[in-house]
């Protein structure tokens, strides 16, 4: 004999079936087959037992919970939303700076490239020609 299947039966017993003929078959197996009939009672003894089961939830320290968990997220996101804003402050104010120290080395570098190629230059004259006078002395600051 064929057993009935197990999720067939638990709906039965939760009352899913709709078909007339399903609940029929099911009910003239329970009356031959002693296993379905013992799988079909354990299964109303859970059922009865989940209906009597008193829950007690606890719904306002959930509710509780969840609105700290809320309002902790919240402060974190106001805390980032500062912390980025400081950021992009901060960074501009060292690119402005940055852009500052280039442009005012840039000046010095041109003015120190003049004197120094006056200084080589006079300094290799000095070394070909007889005459052996200081080169710092010959050389025109921009004076």
């Amino acid at each position: 004999m064929k057993h009935i299947e197990k999720i067939l039966l638990s709906k039965y017993v939760d009352g899913e079936i709709k078909k007339e003929e399903t609940k029929k078959m099911i009910e003239d197996h329970l009356k031959v087959c002693n296993y379905c009939k013992d799988v079909y009672n354990s299964y109303i003894n859970i059922n009865s037992l989940i209906k009597n089961y008193d829950v007690k939830s606890d719904e306002n320290a959930y509710l509780a919970f969840v609105e700290k968990k809320v309002n902790f997220l919240n402060s974190k996101k106001s805390n980032f939303k500062f912390s980025f804003s400081f950021g992009i402050a901060l960074v501009l104010i060292f690119l402005f700076s940055f852009s500052l120290t280039l442009f005012t080395t840039k000046r010095s570098i041109s003015t120190t490239n003049k004197v120094s190629t006056t200084v080589v230059d006079k300094s290799f004259n000095n070394l070909f020609s007889e005459d052996y006078t200081s080169v710092v002395s010959t050389v025109n600051f921009g004076r």
